[in-house]
């Protein structure tokens, strides 16, 4: 678990990384209920995908909300 987001302390991702979870989420998480519909793209990196209304958000907040998890503060 990472400590930084609790205490507010400021991280960074790789981006090559944060793509490669983009594209590849846990299957497990079955993103498809909570993007169904909607074209994400991200505001930090080169990344979109999906049909529908536009929801953007940093790499991180769109791979936090693909698997139904609150966004960032």
């Amino acid at each position: 678990m990472n400590v930084l987001r609790p205490l507010g302390l400021p991280r960074t991702i790789d981006p090559d990384r944060l793509r490669l979870v983009l594209d590849h989420p846990d299957l497990f998480a079955r993103t498809r209920r909570y993007v169904r519909e909607l074209r994400l793209v991200a505001t930090d990196l080169q990344w979109e995908r999906g049909d529908g209304p536009d929801v953007r958000g940093s790499g991180e907040a769109l791979t936090l909300a693909m698997v139904g998890r609150s966004g960032l503060p």
